[in-house]
């Protein structure tokens, strides 16, 4: 953030000469314009260089805009989340049972002590000789090493049991223990030390979603800790019955991460630092929907126009489909879906009073929206179901939204039931103390017809 009060983000890089860097750094900035810089970050007579490091002014929103204009200082959007170790409840399948892995490396013998019966092997490194000589498993465990010179070493016997277990007909999970590395909120200290273990199995899971590998971090010096690792191998899984989005329960959810200290297990939610959830009455809600509602009806004063006019609409249309479907050959259309929608049309019977589009337009001009992307499907039926034009083309004309976002804004329709959504989102609006920040999420966005009408709210 620069003294100007702009926020700026990171860019792009120009060039990175980089070197072998550990232990305490400092950081050197030489600014060379407005918006580019070159980084230097040394330490024990070694640097890596960043240079020509640019960045991009954030640009304010609509409310910094007129802060801006007013003189005044813009509110600040906290976009930042935060990483929460929460409490859950294991729901481990039977944690009694007894799983033949591969234990590889803890030297100490704290885990395997724990681990009792289930440890069918031990190993140095977990080389793929190792790997091999240890025969069928039902997992294998990695236990990081206590001292932070060698790091490095345990990322790459992660890697080498990875690639293992992604050879596999039916990949066996694979347990990467951590001491103390993740700061959860109950532990007085913890260590970055083996902070690269957990970045290279996130690494592994964004290119293998689905892949069996777990990164559990726990206390060595606690039983608790140790007995409650030792369950989850021998469940073969990590799983929360603490599984819910926004308080609706959807079941178990499965865990890729957790971190167990004493007799809990916790797991990684990303949660906001802003203020907490709306706490929207409903009942007074759809009270107020209902009288929106019954306002909205008495307000269309033409609505006997708009049936009618929807009732011309369906005969043009039977008319197009029957006409289009006259001359055409079904055993022609390449595509099952396509004679599929062929059969459903040629069930639809004509109209015994044909309608034109000017029809419809004539009992009601406010149906403009759905006479013109209907004129332009319909009047291609068939070459749609031939499968000489595309019916993205139809629909999207050159990617346009021009024909389509009309009638999920404009028609009648649509800006009643949007209207329906404004007035719900204006009653919760008007709940919340001043100054509160609101963030949008559209779940099953299409055309934007809905949010256009929101969103300027």
């Amino acid at each position: 953030r620069e003294r100007s009060s702009e926020t700026r983000l990171p860019f792009s890089v120009a060039e990175a000469a980089l070197s072998g860097l550990h232990g305490n750094m400092v950081a050197m900035l030489s600014r060379r314009g407005a918006s580019t810089a070159d980084v230097v970050l040394s330490g024990l007579g070694k640097a890596t260089r960043l240079d020509h490091f640019e960045s991009r002014v954030l640009k304010k929103g609509a409310a910094g805009k007129a802060a801006s204009a007013a003189g005044k200082a813009a509110p600040a959007a906290d976009w930042s989340y935060a990483c929460e170790w929460a409490p859950v409840a294991s729901a481990a399948a039977d944690p009694s049972q007894e799983a033949r892995v591969l234990l590889v490396g803890d030297r100490r013998g704290t885990l395997a002590a724990a681990l009792g019966r289930s440890v069918a092997r031990r190993a140095e490194s977990g080389s793929a000789s190792e790997l091999r000589e240890a025969g069928a498993l039902d997992g294998v465990v990695l236990v990081a090493p206590p001292r932070a010179a060698a790091a490095l070493g345990s990322i790459a016997s992660a890697l080498t049991i990875v690639q293992w277990q992604m050879d596999l007909p039916a990949a066996v999970p694979v347990w990467v223990c951590t001491h103390l590395t993740q700061p959860v909120a109950s532990v007085r200290r913890s260590s970055s030390e083996h902070a690269g273990l957990w970045g290279f199995a996130r690494a592994c899971l964004q290119e293998a979603a689905g892949l069996p590998l777990y990164n559990l971090d726990l206390d060595f010096g606690c039983a608790q800790s140790l007995r409650g690792a030792a369950e989850l191998v021998r469940s073969r899984a990590v799983a929360s019955e603490d599984g819910f989005v926004h308080g609706l329960r959807v079941g178990p959810a499965a865990e890729n991460e957790a971190a167990l200290r004493g007799g809990s297990m916790k797991v990684p939610r990303l949660v906001s630092t802003r203020s907490a959830s709306l706490n929207v009455a409903f009942a007074p809600l759809c009270e107020l929907l209902d009288a929106h509602m019954s306002d909205a009806v008495r307000a269309l004063e033409d609505l006997p126009q708009v049936t009618d006019a929807h009732e011309v609409l369906e005969r043009a249309v039977r008319h197009d489909i029957a006409r289009a479907l006259s001359g055409l050959d079904p055993s022609a259309i390449p595509k099952w879906h396509h004679r599929l929608l062929y059969e459903w049309c040629a069930a639809i019977e004509p109209p015994t009073e044909p309608a034109s589009y000017e029809d419809v337009l004539a009992v009601s001009p406010r149906l403009w929206p759905e006479v013109g992307l209907t004129q332009r499907c319909a009047s291609q039926l068939a070459a749609a179901l031939l499968g000489t034009v595309a019916y993205q083309e139809l629909l999207f004309p050159g990617g346009s939204m021009e024909l389509t976002l009309p009638v999920y804004e404009d028609a009648v329709n649509a800006r009643f039931y949007n209207e329906c959504v404004v007035a719900a989102v204006d009653s919760i609006i008007a709940s919340l103390p001043a100054g509160r920040f609101l963030s949008v999420v559209e779940v099953g966005a299409g055309t934007g017809g809905t949010a256009s009408s929101v969103l300027p709210r």
